[in-house]
């Protein structure tokens, strides 16, 4: 779960009674808390031999107390509508927002980056430097260890796209995360060299 702060500024029409009033509206959501729950796997990639990532999300919420959320309404007859706006903003108009947001945000990763990450393989060639490609397909899946840490291993390895050649040396074996080491780590052996 992730804690944030956002600010957005967005002009408004709103009709009350028999006047049209038009302003601006300045948002700032103090304390906002997303969880997400996304389970990760591999599929096919292009080339198909290959894997890639695939992230599939089960839950996708953004938590906000109205409490937190701060408006500055600027604009003609806005001072007069400002008691009867804000709240309307705040207890219905941004819930609304967000719940369309976590369905949009579930929807894109399912089907959106998933289909990408699919599609565009795990190839990628280097403009400019005559054929050389890199290589990131997926090594053995991304998984949690029974320490709750994450892992993930991928091929890179670069390779003449032009003059294709299987390598003559096997890949080095190694363990994905060193327990002694930092939170973050990266691992190169002589092989991708």
């Amino acid at each position: 779960m992730a804690k944030s702060s956002v600010e957005l500024t967005s002009d408004f029409h709103y009709k009350w009674t028999i006047f049209n009033v038009d302003g601006k509206a300045d948002i700032k959501i103090n304390k906002a808390a997303i969880d997400i729950e996304l389970d990760a796997s591999t599929q096919p990639s292009t080339p198909a031999y290959e894997l890639a990532p695939k992230l599939d999300a089960k839950k996708f919420t953004i938590s906000i107390n109205p409490d937190d959320i701060d408006i500055q309404l600027t604009g003609g007859l806005v001072a007069k509508i400002a008691n009867i706006l804000i709240p309307l903003l705040k207890n219905s108009v941004i819930p609304e927002m967000i719940q369309q947001i976590e369905t949009t945000a579930v929807t894109m990763i399912n089907d959106q980056v998933d289909q990408d990450l699919q599609i565009y393989g795990s190839q990628e060639e280097i403009p400019y430097l005559g054929g050389v490609t890199a290589d990131y397909a997926q090594v053995g899946g991304p998984q949690f260890t029974a320490g709750s840490i994450f892992q993930m291993g991928v091929n890179g390895t670069f390779f003449d796209s032009q003059h294709i050649k299987a390598p003559t040396g096997a890949p080095a074996a190694f363990a994905l995360h060193d327990p002694k080491g930092k939170d973050a780590q990266g691992y190169l052996t002589d092989y991708t060299i």
